[in-house]
Order: C-alpha cells, then structure tokens, then sequence
C-alpha cells in the first residue's frame, strides 16, 4: 500500500480504506472469529487496532502477549476475513483506556514526562515498540500479513511543539521493524498545519456534527500530495460513573461516512463493536477541571453488541458499504445470527471475608503513599494511623484524593469524600480517646487520559493534616499503609467465613453454575463498589450510582459445574444476593 498523487494505491489499484475500531482486549478471545466475520459482512475492508501498552507491559520489563492480549493471532484471524489491519501503536491509544493506554508504573520513574521525547520515556517506549515489533513485523502487508497503516500517537493534546516527539516515534517505530508500512499521525482540522510532519501524512479526527468537506479544507493546499483520510469518525460518546448512557447519532455518522466514501476518501468509524473494560482498565477523563470516571461497558449504543447482534443501523451502513468501498459493490451473506442470552434467579453468596481481618503486610512511613509507591496500580489503599486525645470538632484535612474515600474511626465509618466533587476534603471528628484508630480506605478508578502529560497518581497524593479543636497540628508519627491490589491471587487468599449482619466492606465469595443458554449480565445494584472476579477472570468495576447496574459475563469463561464468583465491595451490599440478567441495564 502506498500514496501516489494523493490516492492511496493497493497493487497499483485506487483503494479506498473503509475501516472500524475493535479493541481486541474488550471481547472474549472466543468470540473474535464472529465478530471479525460481521465486520466484513458490513463491508469493511480494515479494522483499526488500536495497542495499549498497559496490557502488554503490566509489570515493567515483562512482556504478555498470550490469550486475549495475542495481538498477532488477532491479525492473523482479520487477514483470513480478508481485512487488512490500521495499527495504532501508541504508546497513547486514547482516554477510554486507564491513563491512555499506558502503563502505571510509567508514573515511579522520577521525573518523567509523559508523551514527550524525553529520553526516560522515549527508552520505555523504545523497549516496548521492540517486543512488539517483534510480534507483529511479520504481519506487515510487505511480508505477506495483512498490516497496511501504521500510526503514532493520537490527536488528542498534540501541539506544534511536539513534533521532534512524533518524528521520534516513527523513527523508534521503524527501527523496531515497522519500516515497510504506510504511515500516518492524527490531527484535528484545527492542528494539522501544527503538528503535520514533511515525511508523513496525517490523517483528521473528525466528529459527526460537521461535514466532512469542512474538515478538509485548506490540507490539499497545505500539502497537495496528502490523501484525505478521516482516522476517526464519531466523536467521543464515553459513559461516565454517575451520569447518563451516552449514545451517537447514528444518522449523522452515516451522512458523514456517506460523504467520504462517496468522495473516495478513506475513513475508521468509531463504536461499531460493543466491549467490556475488564479488569481496571477503564479510563477517565477531566472536563472543566471535573474528575469523570468511565463505565465498564463501552460503546454501549455499538452497531454490533455484545451478542454479535446486528441492528437497523448495521444494515443501513452495510448498503452504503457494499456500494462505495468494495470493488463489486454486491451484497454478500447476511450478518450471523446472534448469540442468545441467559438468566438465572438469585443465588446467595455464601461466604465472607472482612477487609480490616485479612490486610496484607503493611508499608510504614512518617508520611502517606500513593498506591504507585506502594507497588500496586490499580484496586485501593488502606491508610492506618492512631490518634492522639481529642475533644469533637477537630478536623481532618485531606488533599489529593483519588478517587473515593471512606474514614473510619475504630472501625466505624463517619465520612465519605469523593474526587468527583473535590480533591480536597475537610471532615469534623467526633471526640476520639488516646489510641483510637483512623482508617482511610481509598478506592481508585479510572486514570485520566485525555490531558496529555497529567499523572494520575492513586491513594491520597498530597496530603493528610490533622488539627485539635484549637488549630494546633497533631500530625500522626507513624502511617501503616496496606496495599489491596486487583488481582486474582490476593483476593482469592483470604479467610473467608460466615456473612456479615449489616454491609460490610470485604471480600464475598459464591458458586454459580453455567447457564444452559449463553452470556449474561450480573446484577450489580444491591452492591456497593468494587469489582467482580469469575474463575480468576475480572469482568471489571461496578458502581451503586449506575447508570451501569449489570456487568457483562462471557459463557465461555465458565465450566460444567461450580465457578467461583468473588466479588470485591469497599461498601458492602444491601442484599448478598446475585442474579443473572438476559439484558444489560444502562
């Protein structure tokens, strides 16, 4: 594939790019073969795929590219759909991921600066672009594989002064075996002349409210060999924790689409499949200095959802792709049917494990950690410390909170403080006796990504003051910190005993069995917060507030017989009770 006089050429051929995310870490591996087939029954020709760094770089140094992260089997199953491949390799693939894709521990080495060409960030991403190429130059369309366009980085928060840090990336890049690729950076139709390099073409993010001859105007004249190409069609619909679903318009992303294909300019259209952040790797995004924490469903208003089912809107995309993007413009076979859904009555959980009774050894120090500093990057943190004599009203000051925490005083909650509607809390104690114990319990959500260079640290980040009722500073001598990290292999090490009387933070545990029908959804709303583990997998994060009350499950990670359901909740529920759904409630 190359670019000759501003067409982009296959074979020599004018070919036209019509192409869709899919994020292969958000659908079951089981399923990739099915949802693969309805993407080109669409009519599309590509699929964008987009890389986080965090998923193949957890720990720093080692690598996983096996199961659902098997990037390679992924592209290798799109070239027997006859799809070639648009790879973006980061290392920042968008907000929707935990800090943009990229990994937490990014934020323990000192002085780092985050998307930039400094040398202690461009080594880090040196060292993943080579275990990837690694992976995937074999897969290239010049070595007989099917990846045809190469990206670096996205649009979002690049700026003129940042352009030495793209030309090192595609350096990097190509030096770790992605030389024999088109290759292209992401700009708005406000930035392009800013951040477009001389060697590279650009391609323009844009959303559905503008018509697509509006964004590209002035790029011919700026560049009169560019190919106009849209890298990302349909803005960002992103549900938050605590708001409202958030839907597309679909008409007006078809009459976008419609106007590009029929100007034979190439296009990846955004929330086509519907997919699930397992495990912590939903993002976040601050707007207007506002804190937003995203849901575990994503692209939840998607073309195909979670069954494979495709709807009204699939239809009227796939005619208009069959005419413009594929050579003979014949409509193949109808799109798979869709998988069924189960449900099942409430199960009651059977076990229990207190949180203050099952705390992992504790890291002391004169002053509070965040959870990065303390080795975990996603779950939460207890911070432990007991008090001097004090009469009621005095006050605890806390600055940096990320996300969510809860006070306890000799085990009692008195408070609650939340990130979305402050860092910084100040919180008036009862009279407390010499010895009396002080525990703050931090949940983390979501790292920011959509300010480019932020660090999201997690815990308290700043500041933890307390004052007598006179003013006079009493600060603690001594904080015990407990790292309570989401993983498997500690949540599935504690004690666990009888159910609690009243809602109590912990771990609870139960056995459900393999519904006879398909996927389900998990009702979530008598639980508090926290996250879900079945059989060692993490179907991700939930939430009281919603709007998203049922976390989706996979059929395909249970067996015959009993499966272990262990299910984290920094509150506790109102009922210990679970329940399969046959629909999903957002």
């Amino acid at each position: 594939m190359t670019v000759e006089n501003s067409v982009i050429t296959l074979d020599g051929e004018m070919y036209t790019v019509a192409s869709a995310d899919f994020d292969y870490a958000r659908v079951p591996q089981e399923y990739w073969n099915d949802r693969l087939e309805n993407m080109a029954r669409m009519g599309l020709n590509t699929i964008t795929v987009k890389v986080p760094w965090m998923l193949h770089e957890p720990t720093e140094g080692k690598f996983d590219f096996s199961g659902m992260k098997d990037v390679k089997a992924f592209c290798r199953l799109a070239q027997e759909k006859g799809l070639l491949v648009w790879l973006h390799i980061g290392p920042y693939v968008g907000a929707e991921w935990d800090m943009g894709g990229m990994p937490w521990w990014l934020l323990n080495v000192d002085g780092i600066r985050l998307r930039s060409k400094q040398p202690a960030f461009m080594q880090r991403v040196d060292r993943f672009f080579e275990a990837l190429g690694k992976e995937l130059s074999p897969q290239l369309l010049a070595n007989g594989g099917n990846i045809a366009i190469m990206q670096v980085e996205e649009s979002h928060g690049i700026e003129k002064k940042d352009k030495p840090y793209l030309e090192a990336l595609i350096e990097c890049a190509k030096k770790r075996g992605f030389g024999e690729v088109l290759t292209f950076t992401a700009a708005t139709k406000n930035s392009f002349m800013q951040t477009a390099l001389p060697d590279y073409f650009f391609s323009i993010d844009m959303n559905s409210e503008e018509k697509a001859d509006e964004n590209f105007v002035g790029v011919t004249k700026f560049r009169y060999n560019a190919p106009l190409v849209c890298s990302s069609l349909g803005g960002d619909y992103k549900t938050v924790w605590g708001g409202e679903s958030a839907a597309r318009n679909w008409s007006k992303v078809f009459m976008r689409m419609f106007e590009l294909l029929q100007r034979k300019n190439s296009v990846s259209i955004d929330g086509v499949l519907e997919g699930n952040s397992f495990g912590a790797t939903a993002g976040a995004a601050i707007v207007d200095g506002k804190y937003f924490p995203f849901t575990t469903a994503h692209n939840t208003d998607a073309l195909i959802n979670y069954a494979g089912e495709c709807g009204e809107d699939y239809m009227k995309f796939r005619k208009s792709l069959h005419v413009y993007a594929q050579e003979d413009g014949k409509m193949p076979v109808d799109p798979l049917a869709p998988a069924t859904f189960s449900s099942f009555d409430d199960v009651a959980v059977e076990e229990f494990a207190p949180l203050f009774e099952n705390l992992p050894e504790a890291i002391v120090s004169d002053k509070v950690k965040t959870m990065e500093q303390c080795g975990i990057g996603a779950g939460a943190i207890l911070y432990s410390t007991t008090l001097q004599t004090m009469k009621e009203g005095a006050t605890l000051s806390l600055e940096g909170i990320h996300d969510y925490a809860r006070i306890y005083i000799d085990g009692k909650q008195i408070a609650v403080a939340d990130r979305r509607e402050s860092e910084t809390a100040e919180i008036v104690l009862p009279a407390v006796s010499e010895g009396a114990k002080l525990d703050i319990l931090v949940e983390a959500t979501g790292r920011v990504g959509n300010v480019k260079g932020y660090k999201d640290y997690k815990g308290i980040t700043k500041s933890v003051e307390l004052k007598a009722v006179d003013g006079t500073v009493v600060q603690p001598k001594e904080w015990k910190m407990y790292p309570l990290p989401a993983e498997h292999k500690f949540v599935s090490s504690m004690k666990f005993g009888k159910l609690p009387e009243a809602p109590t933070p912990g771990f609870y545990r139960t056995k459900i069995k393999k519904p006879t029908e398909g996927d389900f959804f998990l009702f979530t709303g008598y639980w508090g917060a926290g996250e879900v583990w079945l059989n060692g997998h993490s179907l991700g994060r939930y939430r009281k507030e919603g709007p998203q009350r049922a976390l989706y499950v996979p059929v395909c990670w249970m067996k015959e017989g009993d499966n272990e359901l262990i299910i984290v909740d920094w509150d506790g529920p109102s009922k210990a009770i679970v329940k399969g759904l046959d629909y999903p409630l957002y």
